[in-house]
């Protein structure tokens, strides 16, 4: 069973109609259970999982090395590098500056988590969790430059949550888990976040260990309202 720490109490769940397509600036939108096994079979694993079929086929995700498949666990998906070492590729590489990146994800707390590469580009471009196995760190790599939030005011919630960084054009870089922010960088990045892969498991001592679930991707900082509109969208699927 994933997580031995205090769990987040959820948010109220969305009142009214919404649809993430209407957000304007939504580039990647990976669906929860829209990948596709290799040969059909779930035994295999996933090779596959597109973008939502109205954005751009350049962000569909893939992976043609079936030791690195990530694996349909009860309906979700698991990269746990344990096992697994899970990593999907986009077909194209993605570069932001200001960005709302929204991601369901759930961590492997049963295990020594540290420096978990969840999202980015190789080793110079990440988002690493659990940086340097604190469980109040988190990590933003890029272009090769360090950038930490060192003391996020709780721990990572065990279960099924949504981690959610947002970065505005003056370089103010937000963190939440769900719909609570829990920390910022001080310094402000002065680098792109260059996004190919999520999961890390063809990486040395970043693999991941835990679920993906979805991704969203904007080119902007959304608005309070939308930001909070999207997290609850994603966490009723769970």
């Amino acid at each position: 069973m994933l997580g031995l720490g205090l769990s987040l109490a959820k948010p109220n769940r969305v009142s009214k109609p919404f649809d993430v397509l209407d957000i304007a600036s939504l580039v990647i939108y990976n669906e929860y259970q829209t990948w596709t096994h290799s040969g059909g079979d779930p035994a295999s694993g996933v090779n596959a999982w597109p973008n939502h079929s109205s954005l751009s086929s350049n962000y569909n995700l893939s992976q043609s090395n079936k030791a690195f498949f990530p694996i349909e666990e009860s309906g979700k998906l698991n990269f746990n590098n344990q096992s697994i070492n899970g990593q999907l590729n986009y077909s194209s590489q993605i570069d932001v500056t200001d960005f709302t990146l929204i991601m369901s994800i759930n961590l492997n707390e049963a295990v020594s988590l540290t420096n978990e590469g969840l999202i980015g580009k190789g080793l110079n471009d990440l988002v690493k969790l659990y940086r340097g196995a604190g469980n109040k760190r988190i990590n933003l790599r890029l272009e090769g430059n360090n950038y930490d939030e060192n003391n996020l005011s709780i721990s990572y919630p065990t279960g099924d949550f949504v981690l959610t960084i947002t970065r505005d054009t003056s370089g103010n870089v937000l963190f939440y888990f769900d719909t609570t922010e829990v920390g910022d960088l001080t310094s402000d990045p002065q680098y792109d976040l260059r996004i190919n892969q999520i999961g890390s498991g063809e990486l040395s001592n970043v693999q991941y260990d835990g679920f993906i679930n979805e991704v969203y991707l904007f080119n902007e900082v959304i608005s309070d309202e939308d930001r909070e509109n999207v997290i609850n969208f994603a966490l009723n699927k769970l």
